[in-house]
């Protein structure tokens, strides 16, 4: 599944969780937004990772790891202000359900261990054992 398809899906489990009000649903659209523009930014980097990935060198593939790693950082630099100025117009109710959330990594379908789905395999690295 794409992660544009994984943060929209996410994006609206999270808008009924926080049970965002309609008086927040400004606030939210720029979180939706940011949400879609970094997950449509990690597709475009991991559909051109997996296509050159049978002719990646070693550096190369470095090299296109970090550029996904960078872009997921980014993205989350980019959340931070707008997901901030949500959370101050929360009720102290959402803003617990928000910290739960965050808390257990629910945010963005668990973003912080998707490097592991974009190639980058520890198993491919351990050395054959003969």
């Amino acid at each position: 599944m794409s992660h544009t398809v994984r943060a929209e899906q996410h994006g609206k489990k999270m808008h009924d969780k926080l049970m965002i009000t309609q008086a927040q649903e400004e606030q939210w659209g720029k979180v939706a937004q940011v949400m879609a523009e970094n997950a449509k930014t990690m597709d475009t980097l991991t559909q051109a990772r997996a296509d050159r990935a049978k002719e990646m060198t070693a550096v190369d593939d470095l090299k296109s790891y970090g550029e996904i790693t960078d872009a997921h950082a980014d993205g989350i630099k980019k959340l931070t202000p707008v997901f901030a100025t949500l959370y101050a117009s929360m009720s102290d109710p959402q803003k617990k359900v928000a910290d739960t959330l965050f808390r257990r990594g629910d945010r963005m379908q668990g973003m912080h261990r998707q490097g592991h789905r974009h190639g980058h395999r520890h198993d491919q690295m351990k050395p054959d054992s003969k």
